[in-house]
């Protein structure tokens, strides 16, 4: 493998880590928003779609009209 190739390489892995960095920390995100919740036995509420805890607003308004029946 020569010096060229190297090049290559590490351009290849330079695109990457953006990639890579961002999908790190929104798991990390993610894992401090559960452990937040186990710790208060609340739900934190986030409008971020990475933190994995936004639903559609059909699905809120169905358990909304759900609970409003019991």
């Amino acid at each position: 493998m020569g010096p060229l190739d190297l090049l290559w390489l590490f351009f290849i892995f330079s695109t990457f880590q953006p990639l890579v960095q961002q999908k790190a920390l929104a798991y990390q995100r993610g894992y401090a928003l559960r452990q937040l919740e186990k710790r208060d036995g609340s739900r934190v509420i986030t409008g971020d779609p990475s933190a994995g805890r936004v639903r559609p607003f059909r699905d809120s308004l169905r358990r909304l009209h759900r609970h409003r029946r019991l």
